[in-house]
């Protein structure tokens, strides 16, 4: 009577178990394996990854950080203890990453603080996170429960190859937990965890996440023994997890776990009672069986044959079952035949397709080669023919003064130009001046009444001489040097008009290139070289820009200095088209008759042929000149026969 009465409580009990429910389930996991090369891990961030994914499944709301710098680190724990302070509940923290202890603290490496673990001086209380930190704000957070794991029990990489200069323990050392928590480590204090190597999980991940998702509603104490039991058998007996709880009831990660201490395996219970029914069954039976053979004295034959039947039906049984197993066990063996066969076909499947894209790989690269071959072959022609045609490239600075003769602007420019040699190792340079519309003349506010109407003109590409015809070439060509101010790299001068077409036409038969003055119009569109103002420096001009007379000025810059004298070409700088000396220096002969002003001009870039030819053009203002009589638009005329010491000239050649 009292296995029954007793049997019938505890039924009665499992009606009046509590179970504790929590509505909040928050987790920050953090996986760190991107240290530097000596130091970097093979499983944190696939072990952060794969627990991440298993407790979404149990509708955690996961927050999966993976190398974390120390700021970012310390962020994201911070931010975390703001969201369990606004949602309280079970808070999980799991960490998998580089850790170490030091005094009596437990200390996980971010990303770039690898230097704590072999450098002695190293700060480590401002460049790693502390362990006790996170459990402070973890409790702060007033949880029904916090779970913290510490995957970090890993060896230092380098003591173990002797680089360590800071003396560590290994593995982590226990911390004691205040308030409803638990926490656990990949190993015993003072031991190390080992890693996955080849696979994607460590051992304690990988039991971890199996039992999370295997056992979701069993209690957290039952689910850290297991994880426990299960990596002690994987590994050998080598890594043997702990873990230390200061919880006072049951909790599990999933749902509500029975917190009544009284709590009766319901199983058991009837198992139990039927063990308590059967006798009384088997009584019950029995007495009717003696009743009736009592009655009809057939009692010993019932009970032989009673015997008998029961006999034959447990060898039935037990032959069913023998017979189930032996099927159970082909079934199984088939199936698992089948299953080898399917993941050997995945395999084969994945090693083809693995090798089909590694031959796609190559091929792609061979192609990638070969375009990039035709790529530079192609570059190299155009190269070449774009050196045929109009020249190499050569690069220059540009200046751009204000209306003191401050330079306010400096621009790095390229152009291209083509060299002739004219023996015994003198050279003529030939800039190539591509073809553009401008505004000839000035305008009503500038210059003088022979350099207007302003009026737009078209000049066809051409190339020009990139600096004045120097005495070095004139002597190469004409065999004398009729210079007042003698220098080889200095202008030729006290040359006539006609001296000037002479030297063109001499060049042009030793060359076989057509070479002639410019016209006015050339010459002022590549004296502009894309400009508008008086100058093609800007609103003015100085000595440091130009040789002209510096006694004078032109707008508010200082006066300068007065040369008296020719300079060599090219010391100061260019303009746009890398042309130099197109203010000043000497005057250049144009190819143009003299005309008063620009009425009837060609608005091709042509010479002007028809006016007074007796009279010559003359461009750009020379040494012994203001600065008003330098400008781009200026113009002066001389006879074609005579010869000054501030006149010479610049070469124009056709395209």
């Amino acid at each position: 009577m009292s296995k029954i009465t007793t049997l019938i409580i505890s039924l009665l009990a499992l009606q009046s178990v509590q179970a504790v429910e929590i509505e909040h389930r928050l987790a920050l996991i953090i996986g760190n394996a991107a240290y530097r090369s000596d130091a970097a891990l093979t499983n944190p961030v696939h072990d952060a990854q794969d627990l991440a994914d298993a407790l979404r499944d149990l509708q955690f709301r996961v927050q999966l950080e993976q190398n974390l710098t120390y700021a970012e680190m310390d962020s994201a724990i911070k931010q975390f203890g703001k969201q369990l302070r606004a949602a309280p509940g079970l808070g999980f923290f799991y960490y998998a990453g580089h850790g170490m202890q030091l005094g009596a603290e437990n200390y996980l490496i971010p990303i770039g603080g690898e230097k704590a673990l072999f450098e002695p001086h190293y700060d480590v209380d401002k460049n790693t996170i502390k362990a006790s930190d996170i459990l402070t704000t973890l409790e702060k957070a007033a949880n029904a429960v916090n779970v913290i794991i510490l995957d970090a029990c890993r060896d230092n990489p380098f003591a173990s190859r002797g680089q360590s200069r800071r003396p560590i323990p290994p593995g982590l050392q226990m911390i004691d937990v205040s308030g409803s928590a638990l926490i656990a480590f990949a190993a015993k204090p003072g031991k190390v965890a080992l890693d996955g190597k080849s696979k994607r999980n460590s051992p304690y991940a990988a039991s971890l996440i199996k039992q999370v998702k295997e056992n979701p509603n069993a209690s957290l104490l039952q689910l850290f023994t297991k994880v426990r039991a299960d990596v002690f058998e994987k590994t050998e007996g080598l890594q043997a997890p702990g873990f230390y709880s200061e919880l006072n009831r049951d909790y599990c990660l999933a749902s509500a776990c029975p917190t009544d201490n009284r709590g009766v395996d319901l199983s058991a219970l009837v198992q139990q009672v039927a063990q308590l029914w059967q006798p009384f069954l088997a009584a019950v039976i029995a007495m009717g069986v003696l009743w009736l053979g009592w009655r009809r004295r057939w009692v010993g034959a019932l009970v032989a044959a009673f015997a008998e039947y029961r006999a034959t039906k447990i060898e039935q049984r037990r032959q069913a079952e023998i017979k189930q197993r032996k099927q159970a066990e082909i079934e199984r063996r088939r199936e698992t035949q089948i299953e080898r066969r399917r993941q050997a076909e995945i395999e084969r499947r994945r090693q083809a397709e693995i090798e089909r894209r590694r031959q796609a790989e190559i091929q792609a690269e061979i192609e990638q080669k070969r375009q990039a071959g035709i790529a530079r072959q192609k570059k190299a022609e155009e190269k070449r023919q774009k050196e045929a045609k109009y020249g190499k490239l050569f690069e220059f600075e540009t200046v751009t003064v204000n209306a003191k003769g401050q330079i306010i602007h400096r621009k790095p420019q390229q152009a291209r130009y083509q060299t002739e040699d004219l023996g015994n190792g003198v050279t003529l340079e030939m800039v190539y001046i591509p073809g553009g519309t401008f505004m000839m003349g000035s305008p009503d506010n500038e210059g003088y009444d022979d350099e207007k109407p302003q009026h737009q003109v078209t000049v066809k590409p051409f190339f020009m001489g990139k600096y004045e015809v120097t005495q070095a070439q004139w002597q190469a060509v004409m065999g004398n040097n009729p210079s007042y101010f003698n220098g080889d790299n200095r202008p030729v001068e006290t040359i006539s008009w006609e001296d000037a077409v002479a030297f063109c036409q001499r060049l042009s038969n030793m060359t076989g290139k057509t070479y002639r003055l410019a016209s006015e119009a050339e010459w002022e569109y590549a004296a502009r070289a894309g400009t508008t103002t008086p100058f093609y420096f800007g609103e003015t001009i100085t000595t440091d820009l130009a040789n002209y007379d510096g006694d004078y000025t032109y707008a508010s810059e200082p006066k300068g200095v007065y040369r008296s004298k020719t300079t060599e070409v090219g010391i100061f700088p260019p303009n746009g088209f890398g042309l130099y000396d197109m203010h000043g220096n000497v005057w250049e002969w144009c190819a143009d008759a003299w005309h008063d002003n620009y009425e009837g001009a060609p608005a091709d870039g042509s010479v002007w042929k028809a006016g007074d030819s007796s009279l010559r053009a003359l461009r750009g203002g020379a040494w012994n000149n203001r600065p008003g009589s330098v400008r781009t638009a200026d113009r002066n005329r001389s006879s074609h026969d005579y010869r000054y010491g501030y006149v010479g000239l610049r070469l124009a050649r056709l395209f």
